[in-house]
């Protein structure tokens, strides 16, 4: 999608199983193995109240996944996730890092475990990249969905989840796979092995390991035209005119490959290759600063050149858990895992709304002389020269992060009921960010200013002339063929950041069922928490000055301990009575103390009621938190490129945008809601079906003014604002700063539908059904206070949203088809935002595997065929290099074996 519009963003909610499992909520657990369901009670029988979705280890195998955060691609209470090929991959992109965003909330809004145990963040956001676990030993995933705060704290406000190792397995498995896509390129490979067995008595250990190295899919690979938004020259307010144009061919403004005169007595002179110029004739009559739109596709600059489809990446990680039963009941473990992923890809060219125009003088020694002799005849000193400077080094991005987290804990069986258990755990997360081939402006103007020295004749900086041991060399950017290497890699440097995160965490929990009612054993769940988070920012010495053209991160560290307390308690009311099968009571409180922020404290109440076996009600009510996490309280973020109108000149213009830590910023609040019901006929066994209503209500959350509002009230006068915006000695815009606020309120709501039904067909044959969708009711967003609340209800995501599954199967073969549906959409509903061209098709995806097992005496070997985007649907209009959900890569074929002995 466009990035003007970027809001579309698909919904949320689904709920899949184990084709296995008879029932989501019951899932049968392993001995010591945790099941992140919403609550913190384990009592067998007990159904929590919040939905909760778990994908089993046969359906992670039916799918191939390339990488495990397409798991929860297909679940329609996700919208947005960021994977290598999701969306854009620019300097300020994921970087090929994979993160869950829960009902469009943000990744940041939807807590990541580690067998049910938090994760050291491996981002500067919080954030945990899902690719590094180890897929090879995932058994399940866990899905909650909507707040737990009261049971996880922080961050659980969309929702939970949870990567649940397979601590129980006993033997030797290993998977290798390989794929490519139709076009021939995107090749990737993955391997994975795991072994566990019992080393003495008493002794259990599992080990695994994975490697994945992909291609990547590069620039231009695919019949592609970049599309992107102008405000239409016809709109007025009210006049029925759309706001915006949405067009194709759309190409950087003010500038031609090989430069172009813009503005003053010589416009629209551009330079052509060996020296020559001509008179530029623009392609249509729509253009901006920014943009230019042709009628067809034109040799022009355009952003996204360089841009890769999928970045290229290695990666590899080794997990272990070593157990040992000290008696009957009672357990120590200690575990270890380490993962290291490297991604490099090139991405944005210089181009001129990123560096600006560049002034050229008349005594330039590289100007053409017929443009010198007309500078002279029409006096003219200088003038501005815009370009896509794409004959220069584009920026390549690398970006590696090491992660290792080691834990050590204890499970108790203390008697009667009573359960205790707890753990220590320890994490670092070292990520290496460098953007190579970065033009620094000051040494860009300098070459830029080149001279002839009187004293020999020579070509060289002005600058050189009083400062001859400055090592400046001079650049020839007229035409984009005349560059010489050594003038390429005297203007360029290397932004780089060096972000190391640590965070150390330790809980004690107690559980037990201390007394009864007339109607069962309450259960209750108590425990204490305490996490301390480090990180801290290390830049190069040109960032900290701003002198690069793009990126600039900036030095800093923060650190923040947080110490919890948590209850939970499980009543029941009422069992086989007349009116009630179970009704059950569910409340949790947790108080949470921030070193930054103070005090808040989180609830939850719940309530299940089965009047009739085989129909459940259920319903949820919480206050849920976010605290805003280190980088938000004390960092600055990369530069952005946010396009804006000057109201001091009326024109539209792309300008550099820099985010800006705040340590006074609060925890978000949400107050979440939930309500629906569970079927299961006694008279259509194998069929299952359940319907939620959720709504969640966000204030305080932490976002910044908009470049644009930031501009507009500086205009009218408010100082404030004006202390964020930069401007040069002419007057003209150079950036915005962009501070963290606790401003901005967040609605959203929904229905989410599933439906299972397990047929028999006689013997070993089964055929399953499987259906989710979301129907999103509603998504309303307030940037702050100042603003208006803005409806984007099938903008954001799709109205609908859903994904459909078959799976034929026998003892030996399998055949699982999927289809993944994203409704209609529209860019914007808004009036001042809204294109012409505002509609989004419905998109179907169709996803196809065949498994085939050979029975070799003690070894199981699997072989597996999967299409991926089986009828190589391209993505919709606007989405070409963008994609949100929508598929920018077409058809992939995945081929491998599995094996276990």
């Amino acid at each position: 999608m466009t990035a003007a519009l970027a809001g579309c963003a698909m919904p949320a909610l689904a709920q899949a199983q184990d084709a296995d499992a008879p029932r989501a909520e019951a899932a049968p657990a392993e001995e010591g193995e945790i099941i992140v369901t919403g609550s913190r009670v384990e009592r067998a029988g007990y159904d929590a109240p919040t939905p909760t979705t778990i994908v089993g280890q046969a359906e992670i195998e039916l799918r191939a996944p390339i990488r495990t955060i397409e798991l929860l691609d297909d679940l329609p209470q996700f919208y947005g996730n960021a994977n290598p090929s999701s969306q854009g991959v620019g300097s300020t992109g994921t970087g090929g890092q994979s993160f869950a965003n829960m009902r469009a909330l943000g990744a940041n809004r939807t807590l990541v475990l580690f067998n049910g145990q938090r994760f050291v963040p491996t981002t500067g956001i919080g954030t945990v990249d899902i690719a590094l676990l180890p897929e090879i030993l995932i058994r399940r995933v866990d899905v909650v969905t909507g707040g737990a705060s009261a049971a996880y704290g922080s961050d659980a406000v969309a929702g939970v989840v949870n990567f649940a190792v397979d601590n129980g397995y006993r033997g030797l498995k290993g998977v290798v796979q390989a794929g490519v896509t139709d076009e021939g390129d995107g090749g990737f490979q993955k391997a994975g092995f795991a072994w566990g067995g019992q080393l003495a008595e008493g002794f259990s250990v599992v080990l695994g390991g994975e490697y994945f190295r992909s291609d990547g899919v590069p620039p231009n690979s695919r019949a592609q035209d970049a599309v992107d938004v102008i405000p239409n020259p016809a709109y007025v307010p009210g006049n029925g005119q759309p706001a915006l144009l949405l067009r194709k061919y759309a190409y950087e403004g003010r500038s031609t490959k090989g430069g172009l005169i813009v503005g003053g007595a010589l416009a629209n002179i551009q330079f052509l290759p060996g020296g020559a110029t001509s008179t530029y004739t623009p392609c249509s009559s729509l253009s901006s600063s920014a943009l230019q739109f042709c009628d067809s596709r034109q040799n022009l600059p355009y952003k996204q050149a360089f841009q890769y489809l999928d970045a290229p990446q290695e990666r590899y990680n080794g997990y272990g858990r070593l157990a040992y039963e000290v008696s009957s009941g009672t357990t120590i473990q200690a575990d270890l895992l380490y993962a290291h992923s490297d991604t490099n890809y090139n991405s944005v060219p210089p181009y001129t709304a990123t560096y600006g125009l560049r002034t050229i003088y008349r005594d330039n020694a590289y100007l053409p002389a017929s443009v010198r002799q007309l500078m002279v005849s029409k006096n003219v000193s200088s003038f501005s020269l815009g370009s896509g400077f794409d004959f220069l080094y584009p920026v390549h991005v690398i970006r590696d992060n090491s992660v290792w987290r080691g834990s050590l804990g204890f499970e108790s069986e203390l008697g009667g009921s009573w359960k205790l258990d707890g753990y220590a755990a320890y994490g670092a997360s070292v990520d290496n960010f460098a953007l190579e081939h970065d033009t620094i402006n000051d040494k860009f103007n300098m070459a830029l200013d080149a001279v002839v020295n009187p004293a020999n004749g020579q070509i060289v900086c002005r600058s050189t002339l009083t400062n001859p041991g400055n090592g400046c060399v001079p650049i020839n950017v007229f035409g984009g063929d005349q560059v010489t290497s050594a003038a390429k890699e005297y203007i360029v440097g290397t932004a780089w950041a060096r972000l190391v995160s640590k965070q150390f965490s330790a809980a004690l929990n107690l559980s037990a069922e201390p007394v009864s009612t007339w109607a069962g054993p309450v259960s209750i769940a108590v425990g204490i928490e305490y996490r301390d988070e480090n990180v801290r920012q290390k830049a190069d010495d040109i960032s900290a000055v701003k002198g690069f053209a793009n990126g600039n991160p900036q030095s800093f560290a923060g650190s923040a301990d947080v110490k919890e307390a948590y209850g939970e308690i499980v009543v029941p009311l009422a069992k086989d009575a007349s009116f009630a099968r179970t009704l059950e009571l569910n409340a949790a409180g947790r108080v949470t103390d921030y070193s930054y922020s103070g005090t808040v404290t989180t609830w939850k109440v719940g309530l299940n009621y089965e009047p009739l076996e085989g129909l459940r009600f259920r319903g949820t009510r919480s206050r849920d938190i976010r605290a805003p996490n280190i980088t938000e309280l004390f960092a600055g973020g990369l530069r952005t490129a946010p396009t804006v109108v000057d109201p001091t000149t009326g024109v539209q213009q792309r300008t550099i945008g820099y985010p800006v830590g705040n340590p006074n910023l609060t925890p978000e609040i949400a107050d979440t809601t939930a309500a629906g019901l569970v079927v299961e006929p006694m008279f259509l066994r194998g069929f299952q079906a359940s319907i939620d209503y959720y709504r969640i209500n966000i204030r305080d959350a932490v976002g910044a003014v908009s470049a644009q509002n930031t501009l507009d009230f500086c205009f009218a006068g408010d100082a404030v604002y004006c202390a964020l915006v930069a401007r040069d000695n002419a007057g003209a815009l150079v950036s915005i700063d962009l501070p963290k606020l606790n401003i901005g309120t967040l609605r959203t709501s929904g229905i989410d539908f599933e439906a299972r039904y397990a047929l028999p067909l006689g013997g070993s044959k089964q055929l399953i059904f499987r259906g989710l969708a979301t129907r999103l009711l509603k998504y309303k967003t307030q940037s702050d206070v100042s603003t208006t609340v803005v409806d984007q209800l099938g903008a954001i995501q799709p109205r609908w949203s859903g994904n459909f599954t078959l799976n034929y199967r026998t003892d030996q073969t399998s055949v699982f088809l999927s289809a993944r549906y994203l409704g209609s959409a529209v860019f914007s509903n808004e009036e001042s935002s809204k294109p012409d061209l505002n509609d989004i098709k419905a998109q179907v995806y169709f996803n196809a595997t065949v498994e085939q097992t050979i029975d070799l005496g003690d070894t199981e070997m699997r072989l597996f065929l999967n299409v991926k985007n089986l009828f190589d649907k391209a993505p919709p209009y606007g989405f070409e290099f963008d994609g949100g959900n929508y598929d920018l890569i077409g058809r992939r074929f995945v081929a491998g074996v599995r094996f276990s002995l």
